[in-house]
């Protein structure tokens, strides 16, 4: 970002940032990228928060942190890297790349930094995208202890998904 910046490059694409990690409310663990983010005058547009993260406590903290967020659009849907919804809202969403120019540049004029969260079209088009709920067992099944992990995976997760 940093660099992209100075170049001259306004608009910066990258695939998922990173974020605030599970467990972060303790260990403090929290990605590089949001405070670049914040210091960096510069619009990211991505695909959102990578899905093993903590997507919620992310958003917070981009709150926090002054980044105006929002997602590109009809709905709010917060997109999660390989999914098209990851269960949390944007505050705001844009629904036209004229709309997303016009947010990017009224931002920037304030010395605000802009995170453009976009689906990707291979997901919501091609149907790729692994279902929400899915991505939130496997996170867990795959944070267990070695020594509590049932033999297999997919029971697991089967039978721990939320409602």
């Amino acid at each position: 970002m940093a660099l992209a910046y100075r170049s001259g490059i306004s608009v910066f694409a990258t695939g998922g940032i990173g974020g605030v990690h599970r467990g972060g409310e303790t260990t403090m663990d929290v990605s590089a990228d949001l405070f670049e983010l914040s210091k960096t005058p510069i619009a990211v547009v991505s695909a959102g928060v990578k899905s093993i993260l903590d997507i919620g406590r992310t958003l917070e903290y981009l709150e926090t942190l002054g980044v105006c967020v929002a997602a590109f659009g009809a709905s709010k849907d917060f997109p999660a890297f390989f999914m098209p919804k990851s269960n949390f809202k944007a505050p705001c969403n844009v629904e036209s790349y004229e709309e997303a120019a016009r947010l990017i540049v009224y931002m920037k004029t304030g010395g605000k930094m802009v995170l453009l969260a976009c689906k990707s079209k291979i997901l919501v088009n091609q149907n790729y995208s692994l279902d929400s709920r899915w991505s939130g067992s496997l996170v867990l099944y795959s944070r267990l202890d070695a020594t509590e992990a049932p033999p297999c995976m997919w029971t697991w997760c089967t039978l721990n998904l939320p409602s």
